[in-house]
């Protein structure tokens, strides 16, 4: 898959929620992204990413400058690597939604983190 992405320079939106990618495809995916200059929605729900993926889309994802929506619901994913993945992003000014519903989270502690990190132009759904 990650080979096949590193020929989509124009893709808008890509969703490969449901599959469990672990933290080895996000890594993957976090290397084939690199070349996705167009990428403004990233759906993925259910894959399993883990906090070791989660930390490896937030490294690359920073460099995303026209993601608005990011999707991360159910990938078992912890406070600490949410905290560090919402610090990488937190230069995207077009960011204005990221999706966390179904993680290991406690929804004050993350709302808290979200709005010293992101302010209020960014809706974090827990």
């Amino acid at each position: 898959m990650a080979q096949g992405l590193l020929a989509c320079c124009r893709m808008e939106e890509l969703d490969v929620g449901g599959n469990a990618i672990g933290c080895v495809g996000a890594a993957a995916l976090s290397t084939s992204m690199e070349g996705m200059e167009g990428l403004r929605v990233l759906k993925l729900d259910g894959c399993d990413v883990g906090d070791g993926g989660c930390r490896r889309l937030g490294d690359s994802l920073s460099s995303r400058s026209g993601l608005e929506e990011l999707h991360l619901n159910n990938n078992m994913i912890g406070e600490d690597a949410v905290s560090l993945l919402l610090r990488r992003v937190r230069g995207l000014e077009s960011l204005r939604s990221v999706f966390l519903y179904g993680n290991k989270l406690d929804p004050i502690r993350t709302r808290r983190v979200a709005q010293e990190t992101l302010g209020v132009s960014c809706s974090v759904a827990l």
